[in-house]
């Protein structure tokens, strides 16, 4: 059982939230894929480029081709894109379908056909699901497990499919206090909203978000 400030998760997350502030129900659950939908439009080679340039000084591995890289809650796909580019064998998961269905699009565009690349829909919490997809020399879980409501499960999950000597690299939000409190209340909001209403409601929250940083910085004297 994972500890909540056992030692060996320390280099990994150094900023621990509390899980059931942002756990959501299914009903509530924000749809990343809808967006990452439209981000497939504006994806060119330079960012590509620049993914697998921050994976490799992420990872500190410039020649991927040896290894096994999981990509446990994919989202756009970017990044496993960028490690099956760099050359490694990739597998993909996502729990929100539309997510999944715009990593295989993007694995079509780039690599029609490829075997070296499996995109799967899968959850965290998912033991049995996980424990079916063999070990990795780099296991990636970035910005996924404090939505599951099921954080430490789901890192528990996690580190029996890292092979000895492999990497594991988590990334989680910082709990900022009330204001991580505001923006949960948003995207609720958000979620609960008819879609053709939430453009509206997204220019309205961005435009106060845009004012209050403005207001910040004309008032705040510059360091001279």
């Amino acid at each position: 059982m994972i500890k909540r400030r056992q030692p060996q998760f320390e280099d990994h997350i150094k900023n621990i939230i509390d899980e059931k502030v942002f756990a959501m129900s299914n009903q509530d659950r924000f749809e990343f894929g809808e967006n990452w939908a439209r981000f497939l439009s504006t994806l060119d080679d330079k960012r590509v480029e620049v993914a697998k340039q921050s994976l490799q000084a992420l990872i500190q591995i410039d020649d991927f081709s040896q290894l096994r890289f999981l990509d446990a809650g994919s989202g756009r796909g970017l990044l496993s894109l960028a490690a099956n580019q760099l050359g490694a064998e990739v597998t993909s998961f996502d729990l929100d379908h539309n997510s999944v269905a715009c990593t295989r699009l993007l694995k079509e565009r780039f690599f029609p056909g490829s075997t070296s690349w499996n995109v799967l829909e899968g959850s965290l919490a998912d033991s049995s699901f996980l424990n079916s997809l063999g070990r990795f020399d780099v296991v990636y879980c970035w910005g996924v497990v404090h939505h599951t409501g099921e954080m430490w499960n789901c890192l528990e999950n996690l580190l029996p499919l890292v092979k000895p000597g492999g990497k594991i690299v988590v990334a989680i939000y910082n709990d900022e206090s009330y204001v991580s409190r505001i923006w949960y209340g948003i995207k609720r909001i958000y979620q609960k909203l008819p879609k053709v209403i939430r453009p509206f409601y997204v220019a309205a929250v961005g435009s106060v978000a845009f004012v209050k940083r403005l207001i910040v910085t004309v008032t705040v004297d510059p360091i001279v």
